[in-house]
C-alpha cells in the first residue's frame, strides 16, 4: 500500500485545511522610511551624548567607551525591529485575526473578529470598489499591501454596532479568498 502525504510548508500557523495564515510584507512607503530615518538619527544623537561625555569625564574614557557601545548595542536591539514591518492576516475556525509584527520579535495584535461579521468582503478594483472602501466612514484604517502585481488586492469592512469601524485594504491568495467566502456569507462579493 502506498503511503499518501500531503506536503506542507515549512511554516504552518495551523494545521487544518480550514485554516489560514498569510504573511504581508509592505513595500517601502514614506512612512517606514521616515521612521527608519528617525531611528538613525536616534542612534547618531545618542553617540553623541556619550562623546560629549567621554569629553568632560576624560579620567573614566575607557570604561565611558565601554559603556557607551554597550548601551547603544541594547538601543538598537529594542527599537530597530519598528522599522521591519511584516502584517499577518489568519482565519481559523471563522475568526479572523490581523496583527502586525515588528522585526519578527515584536507582535501586536490589531483586530480579532469573526469573518461572519464582516459587513463586505470584496475585490479593490473598481472606481465604485475603491469608492465604498475609501468613502466609509471608519475609526481605523488597515493598508496591508505588498505591492506585487500577481497577488489580487480586496477590502473588509468591520462595523459592529458598539466598537471601532474599521476598514482593512489587503493581498490575497487563493486559499485566504476560499476561506473568507466560506465563512463570510452574504458579505463576500468576489
Amino acid at each position: 500500500m502506498k503511503n499518501d502525504t500531503i506536503k506542507k510548508s515549512v511554516y504552518s500557523k495551523f494545521d487544518d485545511e480550514r485554516s489560514v495564515a498569510m504573511s504581508i510584507l509592505p513595500k517601502p512607503d514614506k512612512k517606514l522610511k521616515i521612521r527608519k530615518l528617525l531611528l538613525i538619527l536616534l542612534y547618531v544623537g545618542f553617540v553623541g551624548l556619550w562623546s560629549i561625555a567621554l569629553a568632560v569625564l576624560q579620567t573614566y574614557a575607557m570604561y565611558i567607551a565601554a559603556l557607551s557601545l554597550v548601551t547603544l548595542l541594547i538601543l538598537i536591539f529594542f527599537t530597530w525591529r519598528y522599522a521591519k514591518v511584516e502584517y499577518e492576516m489568519t482565519v481559523h475556525m471563522g475568526q479572523l485575526g490581523l496583527a502586525v509584527i515588528y522585526g519578527g520579535l515584536t507582535r501586536k495584535d490589531l483586530l480579532s473578529c469573526r469573518v461572519q461579521d464582516l459587513k463586505v468582503i470584496a475585490p479593490y478594483e473598481t472606481e465604485a470598489q475603491k469608492a465604498e472602501a475609501d468613502g466609509f466612514a471608519a475609526d481605523k484604517k488597515y493598508v496591508m499591501l505588498s505591492g506585487a502585481d500577481d497577488k489580487p488586492v480586496w477590502y473588509a469592512i468591520y462595523a459592529p454596532e458598539n466598537g471601532e469601524k474599521v476598514v482593512m485594504i489587503f493581498d490575497t491568495e487563493e486559499k485566504l479568498r476560499k476561506m473568507l467566502k466560506y465563512y463570510g456569507g452574504e458579505a463576500f462579493k468576489g
